[in-house]
């Protein structure tokens, strides 16, 4: 459905004051680098928040969709990774930050549109020891969805889900399952 709203909007025109055709240009490799930056500091934030959850008794969990990426065989492996890190990043930023934020935006201002569009992406993707981290991906994929357009927010959160990927798949390929299901609760 998104393909076809962005194959519409290029028929329309209007390429660069339309925030979901605006093209990277050279901006591309500094949204690629501060996204693997980002990744990076919200790991160890997760990890932070996990060893804090337990030390007051709160048992850390990993996301529903990475403890069902674990338990899967390879055919529901590679569907499932195709989608976390083909269709989500797309579907999930025309929803969040075109639609969402983008309207909120408008009516109450920027700020209000970026906490609670990341707010609703956080609450929508419940996991207490990730919390920190998807807000934090759901705020600077608003400021770039408004700096760069709708491609450097998608750019943004592919990065995140494809890093988390590769890191789970090699541990599952390598069997190691004491380590993965301790990384699983900061990924």
């Amino acid at each position: 459905m998104v393909f076809l709203i962005l194959q519409h909007e290029k028929k329309k025109g209007n390429i660069d004051d339309n925030k979901l055709l605006k093209p990277l240009g050279y901006k591309k490799f500094e949204i690629v680098l501060f996204s693997f930056a980002l990744k990076f500091i919200t790991m160890l934030l997760t990890a932070i928040f996990a060893i804090f959850l337990s030390e007051i008794g709160i048992e850390p969990k990993p996301q529903e969709i990475v403890d069902m990426l674990q338990r899967s065989d390879l055919f529901k492996l590679i569907f499932m990774l195709m989608s976390i890190n083909l269709f989500a990043p797309y579907v999930e930023e025309y929803v969040f930050r075109h639609i969402f934020y983008r309207n909120l935006s408008k009516k109450y201002g920027r700020i209000i549109g970026i906490l609670v569009s990341s707010v609703i992406f956080m609450i929508l993707h419940f996991n207490v020891v990730s919390s920190i981290a998807i807000f934090l991906l759901g705020v600077v994929n608003c400021v770039f969805y408004e700096k760069y357009g709708y491609k450097a927010a998608v750019l943004n959160h592919f990065i995140t889900n494809f890093t988390s990927s590769i890191v789970l798949v090699a541990l599952k390929l390598l069997g190691y399952t004491e380590i993965a299901s301790i990384l699983l609760q900061i990924i």
